[in-house]
């Protein structure tokens, strides 16, 4: 039972659709599925790292006023810093050639970043909407709606980083918005987990179909080079491992 457990939150958390219901597939085509998903994260990734750096820097700008502006300052610096850091580090990585193959280790690794983004996130409604001016609190609201959005668009093909990274700002938003007790707050509340639901709903209908494509196009390219009949590799195949070698 314990390593039935293990196994279902490696895959879990391995990006694989496979332990929420989709048909399991061999690691080869797993990790080849997982290539295509960092692929397209890495697509993203610079301009949401700037848009996350922008944010940081309009957040600043907006609570320079508010009690809070000193913790502002430095929630800031180092988001933007961050932000900066790894959106460089991806665009260098998307001049590389796309790998065919991507470990668990390194979807592991997406996950656990996009954790640390949206836990960043999520601070900023607990932290800094209580002490703000109106005009401040609309651009908070305005930052964390742009941020789920945004996160949900990026990770849309990986429901367990979209989850990741949304959760901790839908709780943060969930705590600012009940701590006061007043209805209307309660009122927004109940619509961000409505929105949030619809929002979840697409990425995984999104990358159900992603993962179903793949599937089909792999097996597509995997029946041009092989044999209908001994399911051994034909002339094509053989044409091109001669090209290689």
């Amino acid at each position: 039972m314990r390593i039935d457990l293990r196994s279902y939150f490696a895959a879990l958390f391995a990006g694989d659709l496979a332990a929420l219901g989709a048909p399991p597939t061999d690691e080869a085509l797993a990790g080849h599925i997982r290539a295509e998903q960092v692929s397209l994260v890495l697509g993203y990734s610079f301009g949401i790292m700037l848009a996350n750096a922008c944010n940081a820097l309009v957040l600043a700008i907006a609570l320079w006023q508010s009690a809070d502006w000193a913790f502002a300052l430095v929630w800031a610096a180092a988001v933007g810093s961050a932000a900066l850091f790894f959106g460089l580090q991806a665009r260098a990585s998307r001049r590389i050639t796309k790998p065919q193959f991507v470990s668990r280790r390194t979807m592991y690794r997406l996950v656990r970043n996009a954790l640390a983004l949206g836990a960043a996130w999520g601070v900023v409604p607990v932290a800094f909407f209580a002490n703000a001016s109106s005009g401040a609190q609309l651009v908070i609201t305005c930052l964390c709606a742009g941020m789920l959005a945004g996160g949900a668009f990026a990770f849309s093909t990986i429901p367990i980083a979209a989850i990741a990274f949304t959760a901790p700002i839908f709780v943060g938003i969930a705590i600012c918005l009940g701590r006061d007790g007043d209805f209307i707050y309660l009122l927004m509340a109940v619509l961000v987990l409505v929105y949030g639901s619809v929002l979840l709903r697409g990425v995984f209908v999104n990358a159900f179909e992603f993962r179903r494509r793949i599937i089909a196009q792999h097996e597509a390219e995997r029946t041009v080079r092989q044999d209908p009949l001994t399911h051994l590799p034909n002339r094509v195949a053989f044409n091109e491992a001669l090209n290689g070698a």
